[in-house]
């Protein structure tokens, strides 16, 4: 059974559903054991229930239910929606005094049973007998009256029993009812008609609690189900759902309410979670890739970008220019002004190379290691290349920092290489840092503070701009 939901009326039908209450323990155990088909009630005709309705007794440690059942209720899942009236001896009494008959529920042991309904042998579900009630057991016509019937002097009964069983078939009551003799059909008629009666209650019973159930609860239910799809089907959006009353439904509504309001402050937390996340990732990135002295990137960085940067301008045949920079005499600046003046001189000299090379699109500048930087310029000819290194150069002694050790001027100053070449299949970028390396060595060679580029050099390599 995919599904059960059992609810259980402890008033009347008319009494509205304020006081229906779900199944104690033992009673859902009982109810969640139930049979997919159910035996047939007694009767001498049968009576066509609604379609997908049937009814049957139960015998539970409370008492005697008389149940109904409608097996489905939603498309998507097999449920089992049962409603179910205590036969109390109070309700037998309500029954009787509408009906001018005296019902009462009878064991199947009890000494008032014929004996052809105690043996299962005979197979009798019903039989009728003469009754001689004691006075005070006549039946009434109200409570208010107060009155008998009929006089007990001239009143002579009937009793017809009718053998109960459950919705599984096996014996568990016997149904009594008393009657005025002068008033009762005769023999089986009289037994066929209490039958009537029984089924009547029956069907009528089980029609008002199905639709009671479409109206109150099944529409409720369609009703909220379908603001729950809308709520699944966009949780970007604050919503809520509404549900009308106060029952155990508007209860689950409001519950429901709590649960999407806790779950917006879980997905807002969530947000605000992942939004640290990426930033903490991103710092990292970052710091992943700076040099922690000069804030430029580092030499990993220098390196995967060159890697990517080379396998595009490959592709699409464009120039590719590197600069290889280099503080002339650094070591001799530590010497003479100390480690912490060589660093804060990195720094200054960084910047202003930075200050320079970022305003080209497609460029970066890093720290290559010690006092050597390189630049990656994309889509740029020797000339612009060589351009932009004179800027890079004049920046660094525009920076006025003293140098006195130095050979090459009383300031600090770079030697540059330059090299821009076109990728081809048969290079690599390894082939363009050598080329720079050369023509670093070149200016330096040459008296340092300068820039170097040996476009003849350049030529011996192919596709060279």
């Amino acid at each position: 059974m995919a599904g059960l939901i059992g609810i259980c009326c402890k008033s009347g039908l008319g009494d509205g559903l304020k006081e229906i209450k779900p199944p104690s323990s033992s009673l859902e155990t009982i109810l969640g054991n139930l049979p997919p088909q159910w035996t047939s009630l007694p009767t001498s005709e049968a009576i066509n229930f609604p379609k997908g309705i049937q009814a049957g007794f139960v015998q539970t440690p409370e008492g005697l239910l008389l149940l109904t059942e409608r097996p489905q209720i939603s498309d998507r899942e097999q449920l089992r929606l049962l409603i179910g009236q205590w036969l109390t001896p109070s309700r037998l009494k309500s029954f009787g005094e509408r009906s001018l008959l005296r019902l009462r529920l009878l064991s199947i042991k009890d000494p008032e049973v014929p004996e052809e309904l105690k043996s299962p042998q005979l197979g009798n579900l019903r039989s009728i007998k003469d009754y001689t009630p004691k006075p005070d057991l006549q039946p009434k016509l109200d409570g208010t009256a107060g009155k008998n019937i009929f006089p007990s002097e001239e009143t002579k009964f009937q009793a017809g029993y009718i053998l109960l069983r459950d919705i599984k078939g096996e014996p568990i009551a016997v149904l009594q009812s008393i009657s005025p003799k002068p008033f009762a059909t005769q023999g089986e008629e009289g037994v066929k008609i209490l039958l009537l009666f029984v089924w009547l209650t029956v069907l009528v019973f089980g029609i008002t609690s199905n639709l009671l159930l479409d109206r109150w609860v099944l529409s409720r239910i369609s009703h909220l189900s379908k603001q729950l799809k809308e709520v699944k089907a966009d949780f970007s959006h604050s919503t809520e759902v509404s549900l009308a009353g106060n029952d155990e439904l508007s209860e689950l509504a409001s519950d429901i309410n709590l649960m999407l309001q806790e779950q917006e402050r879980y997905q807002e937390s969530l947000r605000l979670a992942k939004a640290e996340i990426e930033a903490a990732n991103q710092e990292l990135e970052r710091l992943a890739c700076t040099d922690g002295l000069t804030k430029v990137m580092n030499r990993r960085f220098f390196q995967m970008h060159l890697d990517k940067i080379w396998q595009a301008a490959l592709q699409s045949s464009q120039p590719l220019s590197l600069l290889l920079c280099d503080v002339d005499f650094f070591k001799l600046y530590n010497d003479t002004y100390g480690h912490l003046a060589g660093d804060l001189c990195l720094q200054k000299v960084a910047k202003a190379m930075a200050d320079v090379v970022e305003r080209e699109p497609n460029a970066i500048i890093a720290r290559y290691g010690g006092e050597e930087f390189a630049a990656v310029l994309f889509n740029m000819p020797v000339s612009k290349a060589v351009d932009i290194a004179e800027q890079i150069r004049i920046s660094v002694f525009n920076l006025n920092l003293p140098h006195a050790s130095s050979k090459a001027s009383d300031l600090v100053t770079l030697s540059i290489g330059v090299c821009s070449l076109i990728p081809q299949e048969h290079l690599s970028d390894r082939d363009l840092i050598a080329q720079a390396d050369e023509y670093l060595y070149q200016a330096k060679s040459e008296g340092r503070n300068r820039v170097a580029t040996n476009l003849a050099n350049i030529n011996k390599l192919p596709a060279l701009s």
